[in-house]
């Protein structure tokens, strides 16, 4: 066996464990992050309540509103795999 053929062996089986581990893009926990995750409850019940808002994120719900607004083209992405997390998760979780 030469060097060109021991290349060629070696690169085919780093592919074959490539495409095992890949099989599955998400775990089933994550993919239910967007009806069971924290931030979704969370973010929804801390909108109703100002004080509420403030104690968790420093910052009033317009402060949060404008900070979003200036940086969600940035955060903005476009994926044809799977889900993004939104610019609003995205702003929250760096906030707290």
């Amino acid at each position: 066996m030469d060097a060109e053929d021991f290349y060629l062996l070696e690169n085919t089986s780093i592919t074959r464990r490539l495409a095992c581990k890949r099989s599955c893009w998400m775990n089933a926990i994550f993919q239910k992050r967007r009806t069971l995750g924290e931030f979704n409850h969370l973010h929804q019940e801390l909108g109703k309540d100002a004080a509420k808002f403030f104690d968790y994120y420093r910052m009033s719900q317009e402060t949060f509103l404008y900070i979003l607004k200036a940086v969600e083209p940035e955060l903005t992405k476009d994926s044809n795999f799977r889900e993004t997390i939104s610019p609003e998760e995205q702003l929250g979780v760096t906030l707290r």
